[in-house]
């Protein structure tokens, strides 16, 4: 997943969900590292691999919520800075469903209280107004 080749960051995303189908369980130690691999695919360049990976996504924030907590932050910020970006119709669809699937898996205290440290952060003041608009929503 921390290939430059975009072939293998999506091959590793490939083999990271056909994992999740089969039921195979990540330890903390397994499931920290995906994290920081994951929040760094979420600058990730090429459509492909981007796609892939919000497929993957949604699916690790379904079966691993309980434990992605410390991360809801992070998830939050990336998934509605990158819904304030110019995306193709179908990588936007998939961010929303991102964040429909955020919604429904999390505390709404532990959403809003992740939202308002966002607010708070100086990343917020300089986002565009299509990020301030998916804060809102």
């Amino acid at each position: 997943l921390s290939s430059n080749q975009w072939s293998d960051r999506r091959d590793g995303l490939v083999t990271i969900k056909t994992m999740m189908d089969n039921k195979r369980e990540f330890n903390l130690n397994e499931l920290k590292r995906l994290c920081e691999i994951f929040s760094r695919l979420f600058t990730d360049q090429h459509t492909k691999v981007f796609s892939i990976f919000l497929e993957v996504l949604n699916e690790f924030i379904t079966i691993y919520k309980s434990n992605l907590r410390d991360w809801l932050l992070v998830l939050l910020t990336r998934l509605l800075i990158k819904q304030g970006n110019e995306n193709l119709t179908s990588v936007t669809r998939k961010i929303i469903m991102c964040l429909e699937t955020v919604r429904t898996s999390f505390a709404l205290d532990l959403q809003f209280k992740a939202l308002i440290t966002f607010i708070r952060d100086n990343t917020m003041q300089n986002a565009n107004y299509k990020v301030k608009i998916a804060v809102l929503n």
